[in-house]
Formats: structure tokens, C-alpha cells, sequence
């Protein structure tokens, strides 16, 4: 079952990453791929998450006003029933 040592625990994925991106460990040459690989799509995922913030940010300002008269519209109406005796 994979290459562990047997009685040996798998270093934890964190320590892993940590031991990838610290420049002060020798690397083999896939740990440097990886080490690029994570980078990518490090900033990847930055990028993304700027876009998502961007877009929501564009649809609370198309559409806060719109919930603003939708709440006002219910509190109004909620009102009404209460009056009408319903």
C-alpha cells in the first residue's frame, strides 16, 4: 500500500508544501516542478478570487437597490395585512 516505510507515518501534506516552497532545502528536479507547479497555481487561484470579488461587488451594486425596494415593498405589505385585520 504506496511507498511508506512500514510503522512509518506519511509526513503530513502542510509539512510537505512547507519543505517544497523553503528555498533553504535542496530540491530534486520534480520537487522544483512541483515547486513551480504550486506558484502557478497559487496565482491562479489569486487572480480567480479577484475576478469572483470584482463580479460580486458589480451585482450588489446592480442589485441592492432592487432588495432595498423588495424589503421596503414586504414591510409595507406586511403592514397593510396587519391593518386589514388578516
Amino acid at each position: 500500500m504506496g511507498n511508506f516505510v512500514q510503522g512509518k507515518d506519511p509526513t503530513p501534506h502542510k509539512e510537505l508544501i512547507e519543505k517544497l516552497m523553503d528555498p533553504a532545502i535542496p530540491k530534486t528536479e520534480s520537487e522544483w516542478a512541483a515547486k513551480k507547479e504550486i506558484i502557478k497555481l497559487r496565482a491562479e487561484i489569486k487572480r480567480k478570487d479577484a475576478a469572483l470579488r470584482h463580479a460580486l461587488h458589480g451585482l450588489e451594486n446592480v442589485y441592492m437597490p432592487y432588495a432595498d425596494y423588495v424589503i421596503k415593498t414586504k414591510q409595507a405589505l406586511s403592514t397593510k395585512e396587519d391593518s386589514d385585520g388578516s
